[in-house]
């Protein structure tokens, strides 16, 4: 977002889209984002999740990548919850590099 105070508007230079698919009806699901910089010609947001639930415990995998002209962040998210107890397992990762 960027902010021209001289004739006071904000304006976005960036295009965002996101969509969701069932693969198994109430069981799979699969989730993506993306956001790209127009301007600067450059994909800065990617997200995607993959979701599993059966009856007792859900699954949830989740990959996201941030990146701007100096640095990229790569982020891992895998979720267990148990019915009637919720999370049970959380554990994230991840990795940082200079470009």
């Amino acid at each position: 977002m960027r902010r021209n105070p001289e004739l006071d508007r904000t304006s976005r230079h960036h295009a965002q889209i996101s969509a969701g698919l069932q693969l198994i009806p109430s069981k799979l699901r699969l989730d993506s984002m993306v956001s790209y910089d127009v301007e600067q010609s450059l994909l800065q947001i990617q997200r995607h999740v993959i979701h599993y639930q059966a009856c007792c415990f859900g699954l949830r995998l989740e990959v996201a990548n941030f990146r701007t002209t100096r640095r990229q962040d790569t982020q891992y998210r895998l979720l267990v919850t148990l019915k009637s107890v919720g999370s049970f397992f959380d554990i994230t990762g991840g990795q940082s590099e200079a470009l």
